[in-house]
C-alpha cells in the first residue's frame, strides 16, 4: 500500500505540474491576446483621431477661406471708397491749380 500511495502522490505531483504548466501557457496566451487586442484598439483610435484631425483641418480651412473672402471684399470696398474720395480731391486740386494759374497770369 505504501507503494500505491507513493505512486498516487507522484502521479498527483506530475498532474499538478502539468496543470501548472498549462495554466502558465494559457495565462501567457491570454496576455499576448490582450496585448494584440489593446494594440488593435490603439491603432483604431489613432485612425479615428487622424480622421477627426483631417475633418477639423478641412473645416478650419473652409472657415479661413470664408473669412478671407469677407476680408478681401471689405478691403475692395474700402479701396473703392478711397478711389472715389481721391478722384473728388483730384478734381478740386485741379480746380485750385487752374484758379492759381489764372490768377497769376492775370496779375502779370
Amino acid at each position: 500500500m505504501a507503494m500505491d500511495a507513493i505512486l498516487q502522490i507522484t502521479e498527483a505531483e506530475t498532474a499538478a505540474e502539468a496543470k501548472k504548466k498549462q495554466a502558465a501557457a494559457d495565462a501567457k496566451a491570454k496576455v499576448n491576446e490582450a496585448r494584440r487586442d489593446g494594440q488593435a484598439e490603439i491603432e483604431a483610435a489613432n485612425r479615428s483621431a487622424e480622421g477627426t484631425v483631417k475633418e477639423l483641418l478641412v473645416q478650419a480651412e473652409q472657415a479661413a477661406s470664408v473669412s478671407q473672402m469677407k476680408i478681401m471684399a471689405q478691403a475692395e470696398s474700402d479701396c473703392e471708397k478711397l478711389r472715389i474720395l481721391a478722384r473728388g480731391r483730384m478734381q478740386r486740386a485741379a480746380e485750385l491749380i487752374v484758379e492759381r494759374v489764372e490768377g497769376e497770369s492775370c496779375q502779370s
